[in-house]
């Protein structure tokens, strides 16, 4: 056994299986050798529970499962910023490597913020005041990536056809790794948690 990847879902999960969100990824790693772990942060209604509350609400799933080792983790949108948290919050679980599905890891302008939000409100876990953290210039950036350069945690950021439109408004710190995959949409089954070659990249990042 390779050892154990835990997979978290996005922003828009309200009513979602998140085993059926990480599926394909799940097949592909397990190809490999890894032990998949499919695992929600949110309460599963609308609530008011933060990111840093979210990644508490992880740490306690992971916990659920038995799980004193988690060699990486791969999230999905919101969800990197989540799992980037995870990594420096709870060190004792041994996280090496951290893989973001287009995450806007510099935030977003409060104006497309509330557009998106908008937009997906009636399928997401989280109402307008307890998303605000990802508001550009907010402090929890400046908390979750204060020192990560020198960490041993090694962050990689794959982006998909949503890139080049948010790389406008939320720029990838250089000392993230990043791989592009244009053509590939940002969510849906086949999209950047489903396309085989995004899937290759991710088997390829954990192999070395």
């Amino acid at each position: 056994m390779a050892g154990n990847v835990v997979f978290i879902h996005g922003f828009q999960d309200c009513n979602f299986d998140p085993q059926e969100k990480g599926q394909k990824i799940k097949e592909r790693l397990e190809n490999c050798g890894w032990k998949v772990f499919s695992l929600t942060y949110s309460e599963g209604k609308p609530t008011k529970q933060s990111l840093r509350d979210s990644t508490d609400k992880l740490a306690e799933e992971i916990r659920k499962q038995g799980l004193t080792k988690v060699d990486a983790i791969i999230g999905h949108s919101m969800g990197g910023l989540v799992a980037c948290d995870l990594a420096r919050a709870y060190r004792a679980l041994g996280i090496k490597k951290v893989i973001m599905l287009e995450t806007p890891v510099s935030g977003m302008p409060a104006w497309l913020l509330r557009i998106w939000a908008f937009i997906w409100q009636r399928n997401a876990s989280y109402d307008w005041p307890s998303i605000q953290a990802m508001k550009k210039g907010n402090e929890y950036f400046e908390i979750l990536f204060r020192g990560w350069p020198t960490h041993e945690i090694a962050v990689f950021q794959i982006e998909g056809s949503l890139g080049k439109f948010l790389g406008r408004f939320s720029k990838t710190p250089a000392w993230i790794r990043t791989y592009k995959f244009p053509k590939v949409r940002h969510d849906g089954p086949d999209g950047l948690r489903g396309n085989p070659e995004v899937l290759d990249c991710i088997a390829k990042i954990l192999a070395t």
